[in-house]
């Protein structure tokens, strides 16, 4: 989808507005009840210690990847702004996450109780609030707000708070496909009319990249009983029981991955193809099967890292094994 984006086609990832959706608001519902329950500095380190400790060996891989195709001949890439090869940059950008993930898990004790009280929907006003401020900066003093990177998300994380709460049991499918139907419009008349850039997900985030959050999150409401019915069947259910366990491991390395597959083409000297066309999508599907083999055989390389249990647990399970 990327790659499709920069030759001019930054519409193709509009079907995937659920995508980050998907990603941030069950981590919010999840952490509500907990965040809520016994000690704060407990909940934050252990939860943070879970999101850090998959990380330590990508840091490693990417040292190892770069000097791999250094060595092979690969240049700097000309579309970042690093010194880093294109298949070693790649990969970093699933790192993106941490900005938004950490703080927002640190903060879940104090934002899960302070969602109980009366002035919760402070918190999801403050945070458009911030992201319209910052598209008025953007276009009188060309200079965004940066803590929209995080503020736009904190519209994620307090509707997995309204999920894990029960604010919107009595809220229907139809009336949540209604909103993703008028927001979906409301961001195709602000792209059409406005400054605002048809790529999903451009940075810096804007009221764009707000309404891009409502529409997914009501996607994802909207089909979650249709979604209910069929976890338990067929492929869905093998696939669960397949990477249910390794999300983190497939997020984390799919790009990793990827980058190592391309890396060895263009090493080996392969001519992909550009255009896209017979030859481009024939070389992209084989391209992807070898990568989820590379990406299979990463996780299972990688597991024991990310299964290395919290320093108090650990303690805990030799004293009872010594007993």
């Amino acid at each position: 989808m990327s790659m499709l984006q920069e030759r001019g086609l930054p519409w193709v990832t509009w079907p995937f507005l659920w995508e980050l959706p998907g990603f941030f608001l069950p981590a919010a519902a999840l952490s509500f009840h907990a965040a809520q329950r016994g000690s704060a500095r407990r909940f934050v380190s252990r939860r943070l210690w879970r999101l850090l400790i998959p990380v330590l060996p990508l840091a490693i891989g990417l040292v190892v990847l770069e000097v791999a195709t250094r060595a092979g001949g690969m240049r700097a890439c000309e579309s970042w702004n690093t010194a880093l090869t294109c298949a070693t940059a790649m990969p970093l950008a699933p790192l993106w996450f941490l900005i938004v993930m950490v703080p927002f898990t640190a903060a879940s004790p104090w934002l899960a109780r302070h969602w109980e009280g009366r002035g919760k929907w402070l918190l999801p006003v403050l945070a458009v609030s911030v992201a319209m401020f910052s598209d008025v900066s953007q276009v009188v003093f060309d200079a965004p707000l940066s803590p929209t990177e995080i503020t736009v998300f904190g519209l994620v994380w307090f509707a997995g708070f309204a999920y894990a709460s029960g604010e919107w049991d009595g809220v229907t499918t139809r009336q949540w496909w209604t909103v993703a139907g008028v927001g979906g419009l409301a961001i195709v008349v602000l792209v059409g009319a406005g400054p605002y850039q048809p790529r999903l997900g451009a940075s810096p985030r804007t009221i764009v990249s707000v309404l891009e959050l409502v529409v997914g999150v009501a996607m994802l409401m909207g089909a979650r009983e249709w979604l209910v019915e069929r976890r338990e069947r067929g492929l869905v259910a093998a696939g669960v029981r397949l990477i249910g366990d390794s999300t983190m491991g497939v997020f984390l390395w799919h790009y990793f991955a990827f980058g190592a597959v391309m890396g060895a083409a263009a090493i080996a000297g392969v001519d992909l193809a550009t255009e896209v066309g017979v030859t481009y999508v024939m070389q992209r599907l084989a391209i992807i099967a070898i990568t989820l083999v590379v990406l299979a055989g990463l996780i299972r390389l990688v597991k024991p890292v990310e299964r290395w249990p919290y320093p108090a647990d650990r303690r805990r399970r030799t004293a009872v094994v010594s007993s």
